[in-house]
């Protein structure tokens, strides 16, 4: 999807995250029950890549269903609370769409600390992915929201404007 190259990073974010809501969505899960996770990732959108890259790091499925329970890991970020709800709540999702989590994350990240060149090619290939894994599930494949689209590679660096979910659907 040649389309996805004209999207600022912020907006692939948001698009992969609108493709994790659709997943959650078809496969019957409650958007309240995962509102930690899904306001954490938004955040993306709208605060400091940085301060999100420490957050997120430590709420993928890589990092919390890995061997081990919260006081053997070095989190920083989130409770004991906070990692037990995640663990509770990824032990429920077929380990298949792990990869639509742990993409976002890699669109977000990929080119934190450097510059974005090339429209940034590679980010574009994770939000591919993530899309293949919906049609590969037959899991209906949301349309680009027009209001991502005015969010463009060329805005902020690449990064383009910051922006909130409601954003998408207000406009």
């Amino acid at each position: 999807m040649e389309i996805f190259l004209a999207l600022s990073i912020r907006a692939r974010v948001a698009y992969g995250i609108l493709c994790l809501e659709q997943t959650l969505q078809k496969l019957g899960y409650d958007y309240n029950r995962w509102q930690f996770l899904l306001d954490t990732l938004w955040s993306y959108t709208y605060s400091n890549p940085g301060a999100w890259h420490m957050i997120t790091a430590e709420i993928t499925p890589l990092s919390i269903m890995g061997e081990g329970e919260y006081n053997t890991f070095d989190f920083e970020c989130i409770t004991s609370e906070q990692y037990s709800l995640l663990k509770r709540m990824y032990s429920t999702i077929p380990k298949e769409y792990f990869v639509i989590f742990e993409l976002i994350f890699e669109i977000g990240t990929k080119d934190l600390y450097a510059s974005i060149v090339n429209g940034s090619k590679e980010t574009h290939g994770f939000l591919a992915t993530i899309v293949k894994v919906l049609e590969e599930n037959k899991i209906e494949v949301p349309g680009i929201p027009e209001f991502l689209m005015k969010h463009s590679i060329d805005e902020n660096y690449g990064w383009g404007n910051p922006f909130y979910r409601k954003d998408i659907f207000d406009a």
